[in-house]
């Protein structure tokens, strides 16, 4: 569904108003978006680094002190770090696309200019900058519910994000030229809205998830002391 999700839109607009035979494209939504998703890779770069050190090794001391049986405030305090380190990661994020994001808003007009795509497109890549910095805080959220094995929580997050971002270019494209990028915004934060309410519901039981689940797997080697 996450990945149906991602193209959704596109598809909608090459069936609707693409060119090709073989290979159906839309020249200016889809130029466009991959300016946008260009713009996300500092944070898609931090998100790796972050996710698979700090963050995984907070993880791994909180089930790791599960499984070896700690007492419980032992669990909750390193419950808690955890939490800090996701928030701290957060707050870094948000800076370092912020300030992407930022700076394709304002080059906006001069990106265009170059690629000779017309005034239109200004603000479409401005609509679509700004629904992949929503974008890709989704996915991170979404990374950490199946990190928790929240495994219904993603799929209802990635079930939205499908409709909506479906649904919305379908409005999109029957308002106009002067609306595109702008559904799948919509679609991202409504989706990152429903992802986080998630989140934050099962992580204030994540104890209880975890101990009425079936057991966490995680390699002995790698456990901490």
């Amino acid at each position: 569904f996450y990945n149906a999700a991602i193209w959704a839109d596109q598809i909608i607009f090459w069936s609707v108003d693409g060119v090709g035979s073989y290979v159906r494209f839309h020249p200016l939504y889809d130029t466009c978006k991959f300016l946008a998703y260009a713009s996300v890779i500092p944070a898609l770069a931090l998100m790796i680094v972050r996710v698979e050190t700090s963050f995984y090794e907070c993880y791994r001391a909180f089930y790791g002190s599960i499984l070896r049986g700690f007492p419980l405030a032992t669990i909750e305090r390193r419950k808690q770090a955890m939490l800090a380190d996701l928030r701290e990661s957060t707050v870094r994020l948000l800076r370092v696309q912020g300030a992407a994001t930022l700076v394709m808003l304002l080059l906006a007009p001069t990106i265009i200019r170059v690629l000779g795509l017309g005034e239109a497109a200004v603000d479409i890549l401005r609509a679509c900058s700004l629904a992949a910095f929503f974008h890709v805080m989704l996915l991170i959220v979404i990374l950490v519910q199946l990190y928790f094995d929240l495994r219904k929580s993603a799929l209802w997050t990635s079930l939205t994000f499908l409709v909506t971002n479906a649904l919305f270019a379908l409005w999109s494209f029957d308002a106009g030229v002067t609306t595109y990028g702008l559904g799948y915004a919509a679609a991202a934060i409504l989706s990152l809205c429903l992802a986080y309410v998630l989140l934050v519901r099962s992580y204030e039981k994540l104890e209880v998830l975890t101990f009425t689940q079936p057991p966490v797997e995680i390699d002995p080697v790698m456990e901490p002391v």
